[in-house]
């Protein structure tokens, strides 16, 4: 993913929500989206954090840090600490690589 300056992914969850018809059938096809894995490929811009508001947390990786978080609760459930935001870049280009853990592998995959 990459970001430029001003540019940002607002608040959002990774999980599907199950109670959703979409959500649900992707569920069923793909799986859970139980983690996230991100892996921050430069430093060299200003602001850009990765931020978690209801978690109150937020973090600005380096080159070559990656950072999971699940996205479920230990029984499965949706979890909405995990609501989180790409916070714009103020100077600089932020370039990540990101990647969803799935509870199974697709079906028919």
């Amino acid at each position: 993913m990459h970001y430029a300056v001003g540019q940002e992914f607002s608040v959002h969850h990774d999980f599907l929500d199950p109670a959703q018809p979409g959500p649900a059938a992707d569920i069923a096809r793909r799986g859970q989206r139980m983690g996230t894995f991100l892996i921050y490929l430069n430093d060299d811009y200003e602001g850009g954090e990765t931020a978690f508001p209801r978690a109150g947390i937020a973090h600005r990786g380096k080159a070559g840090d990656a950072l999971f978080f699940a996205n479920v609760t230990p029984d499965g459930r949706p979890d909405p600490l995990t609501l989180h935001a790409g916070k714009p870049p103020t100077a600089g280009e932020k370039w990540i690589f990101s990647q969803w853990i799935r509870d199974r592998p697709p079906a028919g995959g």
